[in-house]
Parts: structure tokens; C-alpha cells; sequence
């Protein structure tokens, strides 16, 4: 097991990482006898049973991950939604028994995004279905966000990035995190909740402030967008969906116009 992790280890340093190159280390092989099949099968049971969710070492993981990050929530590093509840083996370890108690190997995630991935590892190409957290290179944006105007209230279309080009290893892996996991889906509906409880701040705010702002529309969604503009300088306090929406929201004219011009916000 020491060697399979310095494997592990040694492939998930290099650039690009290359952990999809490991191999089970006790599967059985057409030339095995019954007595090696027994062995390799009592190791692979011995090797998965040694993990488990209240061993020591696995508490110990999850706190060292809490130090990394500051002490605060861990959230989700695949969806960036939900606050981590449980840890996932990367290499799953129905297939990868050596590495059930490898560190580098167990990764908190959601229970969303745990369920989801399952045992999926690589595809019919032998490509990685997942990014790895720990190790991968991540792109810098993964979505893209627009504001439009259905029904006479503002939207937000949530969309995998323009920029992202599959021909580029790390954007190809964050692709198929995306579609295998169908992300889009549930990036939008996080936006659709989070455009919701906006625009009733927003009418909310403006009803309250009307005094102050003289009733001036123009003069409240130029605050509101230097407003905007503070918590995508400060995302710390929000997730990554709500950061995209308010970077969309000063800068989408439909917005400006449905907040200084339409009827419907005054409703």
C-alpha cells in the first residue's frame, strides 16, 4: 500500500495531473491461481475496510481542511452550493480498495454531488469524468451569466463559460464534471432563487428609500450597482452563483432600464 500511495502521489503532481494512468494494484488476472485470487481478494477487503467515517484519521482530515480553509464552512468544491457533509474517494473505492485511506484520495463534497458521482471514474476514452480539488488546475470562470427581461421581471441564464475550450486539458476535465454531473442545471436553479429574492429586495429597498433617493430611480440603481460591485471585490460572502449575478446585474442594461423605466418594478 505505501508504494500504491507514492504512485498516487507521484501522478497527482504532475502537470497535467495524471492519476488516470493508475491501475488497481490487486485485480485479478487470467494467469491467476485460486490461491493468488484469495490473496489479492483478502487484500483489497483488508485495505477497504480501513476506512471509515469516524476513524480518527478521517476526523483528523476533516480539521486539517477546516485549519486550511480558515476554520470556516467547507463548501462543496464541485458544485460551490452546499457546505460539505461527507467524504468522497476521489478514485472510487469500489475499483481503487488501496486507496480508501489515502488523504490525498478523500475529498469532502455535498451529499448531492457525492451521490451523483458515485462510482463513475473514467470514460469510454479513459478520460477522468471529475476535476480533482486538490489537484487540478482549475479554470478561472466555469459559468457564464446573463440578465433578460421575461414576463416583464428580470432572469438570470446560467450557461457553461464561452471560454472554456475542450481542447485544453483542465477545461475538458471541468466539462464533463459539468455535463456528468448536469451542474447547469442546478447552477440554475440556484440563480433562479437567488434572482427571486433579489428583485423583492430590491422593490423592498426602494419602497423603503424612497424618501432619501427622492424617488429617484436612476439615482437608487446607481447606488445599488456600486452595491454590486463591493460584494464581487468581497465574494467571501456569497457563492459563486450569486457572485456571477451581481457581476451581471451592474453591468446588464436591461436591469438598469427595468429598475429607472419600467412599470413593473414600481408594482
Amino acid at each position: 500500500m505505501k508504494n500504491a500511495f507514492l504512485q498516487y502521489d507521484a501522478c497527482a503532481v504532475t502537470n497535467p495531473v495524471s492519476l488516470e494512468r493508475l491501475q488497481p494494484i490487486w485485480s485479478d488476472t487470467a494467469t491467476d491461481t485460486k490461491a493468488q485470487k484469495n490473496a489479492k481478494k483478502e487484500k483489497r477487503d483488508r485495505s477497504f475496510k480501513l476506512y471509515g467515517s469516524n476513524r480518527p484519521f478521517v476526523n483528523e482530515h476533516w480539521e486539517v481542511l477546516k485549519r486550511v480553509n480558515g476554520g470556516t464552512l467547507l463548501l462543496c468544491p464541485i458544485c460551490g452550493l452546499k457546505p460539505c457533509s461527507e467524504m468522497d474517494h476521489y478514485m472510487p473505492r469500489s475499483l481503487f480498495h488501496e486507496y480508501s485511506s489515502h488523504a490525498s484520495n478523500l475529498i469532502p463534497l455535498c451529499h448531492n454531488c457525492n451521490q451523483d458521482k458515485h462510482d463513475y471514474w473514467l470514460n469510454r476514452k479513459g478520460k477522468r469524468y471529475f476535476f480533482n480539488a486538490f489537484f487540478d488546475h482549475l479554470p478561472a470562470k466555469i459559468i457564464d451569466c446573463d440578465i433578460y427581461i421575461s414576463h416583464g421581471f428580470p432572469q438570470a441564464r446560467i450557461d457553461v463559460c464561452a471560454g472554456l475550450d475542450a481542447a485544453r486539458y483542465y477545461d475538458a476535465v471541468v466539462l464533463r464534471t459539468i455535463k456528468k454531473l448536469k451542474l447547469i442545471d442546478r447552477f440554475q436553479a440556484a440563480a433562479d432563487a437567488s434572482m427571486r429574492s433579489e428583485i423583492m429586495r430590491l422593490k423592498a429597498d426602494f419602497l423603503v428609500q424612497a424618501t432619501a433617493y427622492h424617488r429617484d430611480r436612476k439615482a437608487f440603481w446607481t447606488s445599488r450597482m456600486k452595491s454590486y460591485n463591493e460584494y464581487v471585490a468581497h465574494p467571501e460572502h456569497f457563492n459563486f452563483i450569486e457572485v456571477e449575478i451581481y457581476r451581471a446585474l451592474s453591468a446588464s442594461k436591461e436591469m438598469k432600464n427595468w429598475v429607472e423605466c419600467s412599470a413593473e418594478f414600481l408594482k
